[in-house]
């Protein structure tokens, strides 16, 4: 195991150590309905919803051949500074990568221009992001112009605009991620493009799915009755029939997103291991979701006891699950949400370690 494969097994197994000792079930945001849209099963798509599944489709049709990194663009610099002639060869290279990113992300604002006017607060986010899109056009003028000035200004200015965070206030409304890294985000070099835009547009439903169903509720409410008491040590109470009825649906929704994932196959052997390592964990997940249910079920103190223990092991479905979603590239999509924590409004919306965006 190298450094890089360490850390991410002490990550996983800090973060399924946490999650499982405090939810006892990964969660997802409690429904709202919004002015634009139902949040009840069954409805029409709410505006959130289709947003989300408009970011999920917008990152899927990016091309991994984006350049992910300004070194074109930050080979001018250089030469501007020490006052050095900038060479055909820098000023092409530059043009062309920028001209790239313009047209992604004017692609991308397109899309997104009707479905995020549908949601209040998104105003400012989708301005910001235009604004990247006119210093970018700004600085291939002045590259077009060959004028030493007309370049410094461009380059060596102060910091143009950065684009924006997506707002937590309506992330708080979503059940998918995409969105807060839509403008950022860069699908993987990966042969199998095929399986890893299904999963993730499978996953953004998976977790819309479960936002509009009351997922979370169900988890917060095993969690308060039984997960609390198991941790602490609290004698178990005789549980109501809503505590075992939600844990009986958290174990239903837990199998349906195993099945659905399951039904995608890898087009191309490389993604095969990894994507069994996913699949069979998810699968683990929803027999011990069900496993607990079971115990609710029958009362059996010593039985949910041993079901809903918090003791992480290297075999935990977590664990499993997530190395092969990591190895996918898909842990920046919904697809890494699906064992999200114990408050799901806590969102990470910080862009990857790499942004060609910002």
């Amino acid at each position: 195991m190298n450094t890089s494969r360490a850390t991410l097994a002490l990550v996983l197994a800090t973060t399924t150590a946490f999650v499982v000792a405090c939810s006892g079930e990964d969660a997802a945001p409690a429904p709202t309905t919004t002015s634009a849209g139902s949040g009840s099963a069954g409805s029409e798509q709410s505006a959130e919803s289709l947003l989300a599944t408009t970011c999920s489709q917008v990152t899927n049709d990016r091309s991994a051949d984006l350049p992910e990194d300004f070194g074109a663009t930050a080979a001018v610099s250089p030469a501007l500074v020490t006052g050095d002639a900038v060479s055909d060869d820098v000023v092409a290279a530059a043009v062309d990568a920028l001209q790239l990113r313009i047209d992604d992300r004017t692609k991308a604002l397109d899309a997104l221009a009707e479905p995020a006017s549908a949601v209040d607060g998104l105003d400012g986010w989708t301005s910001a992001w235009q604004e990247t899109i006119d210093v970018w056009n700004n600085q291939v003028t002045a590259l077009d112009s060959g004028d030493v000035v007309t370049m410094k200004d461009a380059f060596l200015g102060a910091d143009g605009p950065r684009g924006a965070e997506f707002p937590e206030d309506v992330q708080a409304r979503m059940g998918s991620g995409d969105c807060a890294q839509v403008f950022t985000l860069v699908p993987p070099e990966d042969p199998d493009t095929g399986l890893y835009r299904e999963a993730a547009s499978v996953c953004t439903t998976i977790l819309e799915r479960r936002f509009v169903a009351d997922y979370g509720q169900d988890t917060e409410l095993l969690f308060t009755e039984v997960t609390r008491p198991v941790v602490t040590r609290e004698d178990l109470s005789e549980f109501s029939t809503e505590v075992s009825e939600a844990a009986a649906r958290v174990a239903a929704k837990k199998r349906r997103t195993a099945e659905e994932l399951r039904e995608l196959s890898p087009t191309v052997s490389t993604a095969l291991d990894d994507w069994t390592v996913a699949t069979d964990g998810l699968t683990a997940d929803a027999d011990r979701a069900q496993d607990r249910a079971d115990a609710v079920a029958s009362g059996d103190t010593n039985r949910i006891i041993d079901a809903f223990s918090p003791a992480p092991r290297p075999e935990d479905p977590e664990l499993s699950a997530l190395e092969g979603i990591w190895n996918l590239g898909l842990k920046d999509r919904d697809c890494g949400r699906l064992f999200q924590g114990p408050d799901p409004r806590v969102v990470d919306t910080q862009p990857p370690a790499v942004s060609w965006g910002r």
